[in-house]
């Protein structure tokens, strides 16, 4: 694992999303790319990122925040 890096995570995420993958493939790459750190917390960090960028970042707040 890497370290916890939120808006890192979220760019990555919405770029694959914007891609076709789903919400899986898209976090392997966070884990492969070492943008997230195992722990909980940066799974609750990653979603309050999305929620603040919810205008600029809109597939992966729906994906974490909507369904």
């Amino acid at each position: 694992m890497g370290q916890c890096n939120p808006p890192q995570a979220i760019k990555i995420m919405e770029a694959e999303l914007f891609r076709g993958k789903d919400l899986q493939q898209a976090f392997e790459l966070v884990i492969k790319k070492k943008a997230f750190d195992g722990s909980k917390a940066c799974i609750t960090f990653i979603r309050e990122e999305a929620m603040k960028d919810r205008e600029s970042a809109p597939l992966i707040f729906k994906k974490l925040w909507l369904e």
